[in-house]
């Protein structure tokens, strides 16, 4: 869950090995309800991408902070309120 405003980029805490070599991958669309209503969150995106790969490398402690974004699809008339949602990252060792 996001913390403070609620704004900005889901966070994801990778520990394993030092130096280590990891996939990740992402969902390509998410979506996200308050009730009845929803919106729909694509075009994902990860911080430290690789020239469009999908590894990142773990830290000389064994760490990586990945963050995640994407495009939140508001429809005209959008009702107003909490909405939340969940979405899979598989992380993968090399």
């Amino acid at each position: 869950p996001q913390t403070g405003t609620g704004r900005g980029p889901a966070s994801f805490h990778l520990l394993g090995s030092r130096n280590r070599v990891v996939q990740v991958t992402l969902p390509t669309s998410f979506t996200i309800s308050n009730g009845s209503a929803s919106m729909l969150v694509d075009s994902l995106v990860r911080n430290a991408s690789n020239n469009g790969n999908q590894e990142v490398r773990l830290s000389n402690t064994g760490y990586f902070l990945l963050l995640v974004g994407g495009r939140l699809n508001v429809a005209a008339n959008q009702m107003g309120g909490n909405y939340s949602g969940t979405f899979d990252v598989t992380v993968i060792y090399q």
